[in-house]
């Protein structure tokens, strides 16, 4: 589901830091690239940090084909702007994603708990109200 190819261009290493510009990380079937700008610095191996910008625009972000014991499978196209940094063992992200219309992604939901409530049981009866006995007026 997470097949990506990665740019063929050298990444520079500049005082113990993988240096990225502009560098393209892109699906294998769709070629709308993520590009990422930052570095990976090495120069603690204890306390390796990095930091990339990260923008992509209709990226095909899952690709995965339907099998019998697939639980989740299609497609997932979006849209991300956000940054990536910290210590690689403490990472965060910030940023916004939004997932295209052009998704089309099933999750088969098995052996769920969820049930469904019927909360308007009860809240409209309907009632018959012709006569079926005969009463006589004096």
């Amino acid at each position: 589901g997470f097949d990506f190819g990665m740019d063929e261009r050298p990444i520079t290493i500049t005082n113990s830091r993988l240096q990225f510009d502009n560098y393209r990380l892109t699906s294998k079937t769709d070629q709308n690239p993520l590009i990422m700008n930052g570095y990976l610095d090495m120069a603690d191996f204890s306390q390796m940090r990095l930091d990339f910008d990260m923008k992509a625009r209709n990226f095909e972000l899952i690709n995965a084909k339907h099998t019998p014991t697939s639980l989740l499978f299609g497609k997932v196209y979006a849209d991300f702007d956000g940054r990536l940094y910290g210590r690689v063992d403490q990472l965060t992200i910030r940023g916004n994603l939004s997932v295209l219309d052009r998704t089309d992604m099933t999750y088969i939901l098995k052996d769920s708990p969820l049930t469904v409530e019927d909360q308007l049981s009860g809240l409209v009866t309907f009632t018959d109200f012709s006569d079926t006995i005969q009463v006589e007026e004096n």
